[in-house]
């Protein structure tokens, strides 16, 4: 009996510890957003996916935002109301640069949303999808290097995973020498990073033609100086015309 007793108070012992240690876990996933990055390089454009999972705090907040009547139920036109401000809010805030430059880029899409079967105005979590996209830089090849800083909802605590591959002969290995980490020229980004390790011919022939059809040729820069100078010229000659035709009237 006193042996049951004894085997009853450790399991109550060990799984308070349990619970207590659980505590501060759950707390930091209440308070979190779940970042996932996954960048996908080819020889015309880079694009980034983010999923991201908004955890109970920050999806409140963010539902407390759609319900613009504050009636606490989530109709359909306030949430489409909402992804058009997060399209406006957030398309600088995932940067893409290559070799340390950044690139131009752009939201793709308006966010897609998921309220995970629960249109209330509750702690509960939600989903936002966003797509990013930049121009592939034309001296893409192996070795250099990529990165994606990553500001979105920078005052939650954040879980962030990363991948990163490439398509059409181009082949992009991410860094998992270390995880995602704060920027050092930016303390609110959070920075992940990849390398390209191989280009193949045809890859690399498609980057070069992209690169001279986007730079005009000298020849053609003579014939538009050509074309303006031209032009210019009849303008004056047309206002010069003008004015002696209103001085001969006088």
């Amino acid at each position: 009996m006193r042996a049951l007793s004894c085997a009853r108070w450790a399991c109550g012992l060990l799984a308070g510890t349990l619970l207590v240690a659980s505590a501060p876990a759950h707390d930091s996933m209440r308070t979190s957003i779940r970042h996932d990055l996954k960048l996908t390089a080819g020889p015309k454009n880079i694009d980034v996916e983010a999923d991201l999972t908004l955890f109970a705090e920050p999806a409140l907040k963010e539902r407390f935002r759609m319900d613009a009547n504050g009636d606490g139920a989530l109709s359909r036109a306030e949430t489409d109301a909402y992804l058009d401000r997060l399209q406006s809010e957030l398309g600088d805030r995932l940067e893409i640069r290559a070799g340390g430059r950044s690139l131009p880029s752009v939201l793709l899409y308006r966010p897609e949303l998921d309220l995970l079967s629960n249109t209330a105005r509750d702690p509960h979590p939600i989903t936002l999808r966003l797509v990013f996209f930049a121009r592939t830089p034309a001296d893409l090849a192996p070795g250099l290097r990529i990165t994606v800083h990553d500001g979105l909802w920078p005052s939650a605590p954040g879980i962030h995973t990363w991948e990163a591959g490439g398509i059409e002969g181009v082949e992009i290995s991410p860094d998992r020498t270390k995880p995602p980490s704060r920027g050092t020229d930016d303390d609110v980004r959070v920075v992940s990073a990849a390398t390209c390790v191989r280009l193949d011919p045809a890859a690399a022939a498609l980057l070069s033609r992209r690169d001279r059809s986007a730079a005009p040729s000298p020849s053609a820069r003579i014939w538009v100086l050509g074309i303006w100078l031209v032009l210019s010229m009849a303008l004056l000659l047309g206002l010069l015309g003008r004015r002696l035709l209103q001085a001969a009237r006088r």
